[in-house]
């Protein structure tokens, strides 16, 4: 993951060392980082994509057992959710620094969550479907945010503070999301308005990702 950061850093290591090591550049980076629409599109696509994550690790076997299904094939699908997450991040992941811009790439992974979540909604009787999907799209969305924090920066200091503020708020929604989502479904005694909400999230990372998908830094 570090890798997927830095690396469109190393285009950039001609710059003056001492702009990567004065407390003053460091002090004007975050400035920058924190009053920039680009930086929190990142943050925002990261962290929306996070909290879909964990909410499909965290509540899919549950979700898919309400709706009818064994315990076992609910598990199997748990596995079919791990395989979906890790090909398609490893694909994008190897092309991700190639492409001339990003939109396309993050507008598609976001549609993969959206289709997943309506489609467990309205048609659960298709699981396998969906969650191919919910892993397609939150195992590429995931490599997609890492690598968005290396290639809408300037050099290493916008790197490093924009990191840290994207793992932060990320994981802080990512945490919040099953929980969330739980107490919903406490209250409702249904997994459909939950559902329907992380539908609603997805169609907005898609327009996030049709923006911070533009092939632009922070000034």
């Amino acid at each position: 993951m570090a890798i997927i950061v830095w690396l469109p850093q190393l285009k950039r290591s001609r710059e003056p060392s001492i702009e990567q090591t004065t407390k003053v550049k460091v002090t004007q980076s975050k400035s920058k980082i924190t009053h920039s629409l680009i930086a929190w599109q990142v943050v925002a696509f990261f962290g929306i994509n996070c909290m879909m994550s964990y909410i499909a690790f965290g509540w899919l076997p549950t979700i898919l057992i309400d709706t009818g299904i064994s315990a076992k094939e609910a598990g199997f699908l748990h596995a079919v959710l791990q395989l979906s997450v890790a090909l398609p991040g490893l694909v994008v992941g190897l092309i991700v620094g190639r492409m001339k811009d990003q939109r396309a790439a993050a507008a598609t992974s976001s549609t993969f969550l959206a289709i997943a979540f309506l489609g467990l909604a309205l048609f659960p009787s298709h699981p396998l479907i969906w969650t191919i999907l919910l892993g397609a799209g939150t195992g590429s969305g995931f490599i997609l945010g890492m690598a968005f924090i290396g290639l809408r920066t300037n050099n290493s200091n916008q790197a490093a503070t924009l990191s840290g503020i994207v793992l932060t708020i990320g994981y802080l929604l990512a945490t919040m999301g099953p929980l969330f989502l739980g107490v919903l479904n406490d209250i409702t005694g249904s997994w459909n308005l939950a559902l329907i909400l992380c539908f609603l999230l997805s169609v907005v990372e898609i327009f996030i990702g049709l923006s911070v998908g533009r092939n632009r830094v922070i000034n």
